[in-house]
């Protein structure tokens, strides 16, 4: 029987019809990986961002602390938290370092000298394992430090000053053990000083010449001083509760009615200038104006 006749579309002409038309691909999700490589991208994101949030937050935390009741002193020290009240502060005490330097003689050493711009003393004592504790003085600025740290074997001394929660580091070296030079604070700014046995002896005032008392108060500090000159404005100035032993010089400032604070050297550290039109019977009034240009109110003189 014959084959039927073949119908449009059949045959070889169907069959490569066929092969023209595109396949219809199936419907479906996304393909296997896509939500994965989605969700990373995501979290990368995520953790860049929080990452950013915790690192401002901390830069704004260290800001903050840095400038809260923060005060540089001018002696090159690093910036202390400092809030004077007129009171003797508390020295906190601060424990000496671990460190263990075997020695045999332990000492009493004491003396004064100068640190960056402004004069202080030094008054501590050394145990037979080299420890060091005792107490710095800022004499201008009537600062106490709490003194730590040990002494090394070839007679330096590597020490850590603390006032206010604020350590700062001193360090002097020798060749005699009595004069010493080296730096204090971060920016080490330059520090002599000679020191000998014992330690310091509270002195007192002698009773000539003419004794006045005052406060004074400005850039963080708030003191009771005393001034005593003879006629010829000469004499010293002090506060009470460092002692008549860290007094500093005074003289007459040649064609003024003004006064010098000098270093034992005769560095001028500072002016003192008041303000004698007052009533009968009122007290004076006055300044100090440091080498620095820092200026602090008299606020009772008498």
């Amino acid at each position: 029987m014959p084959n039927p006749p073949l119908l449009p579309g059949q045959g070889h002409d169907a069959h490569n019809a066929v092969r023209r038309t595109p396949p219809k691909l199936p419907e479906h999700g996304p393909l296997p990986g896509m939500n994965n490589r989605n969700n990373n991208i995501w979290l990368i994101i995520g953790l860049f961002l929080t990452g950013v949030a915790l690192l401002a937050v901390g830069v704004l935390y260290f800001l903050t602390d840095i400038f809260k009741n923060s005060y540089v002193y001018d002696d090159g020290l690093t910036h202390e938290r400092v809030m004077r009240t007129g009171v003797v502060p508390e020295v906190e005490e601060v424990p000496a370092l671990e460190t263990v330097i075997t020695r045999s003689e332990p000492r009493a050493v004491s003396g004064i000298g100068s640190a960056g711009k402004s004069p202080m003393s030094l008054d501590v004592d050394i145990d037979s394992d080299g420890r060091v504790s005792g107490t710095y003085w800022n004499i201008l600025y009537d600062l106490r430090f709490a003194v730590s740290g040990r002494e090394l074997p070839d007679g330096t001394l590597d020490l850590m000053l603390s006032l206010d929660g604020v350590n700062t580091p001193l360090y002097l070296a020798t060749r005699d053990n009595t004069g010493y030079t080296g730096y204090v604070g971060k920016s080490k700014k330059h520090a002599s000083i000679t020191l000998s046995r014992g330690s310091r002896i509270s002195e007192t005032p002698p009773d000539e010449g003419y004794t006045y008392h005052g406060h004074i108060r400005g850039n963080g500090m708030s003191s009771d001083f005393c001034l005593s000159v003879d006629d010829g404005g000469h004499g010293y100035y002090w506060y009470p509760q460092q002692g008549y032993e860290n007094r500093l010089h005074v003289r007459p400032l040649p064609g003024s009615d003004n006064i010098l604070i000098i270093e034992w050297d005769g560095v001028k550290l500072a002016e003192i200038s008041m303000d004698t039109d007052v009533e009968p019977g009122a007290r004076w009034t006055g300044s100090m104006v440091d080498s620095n240009g820092k200026r602090f109110d008299i606020t009772d003189f008498y």
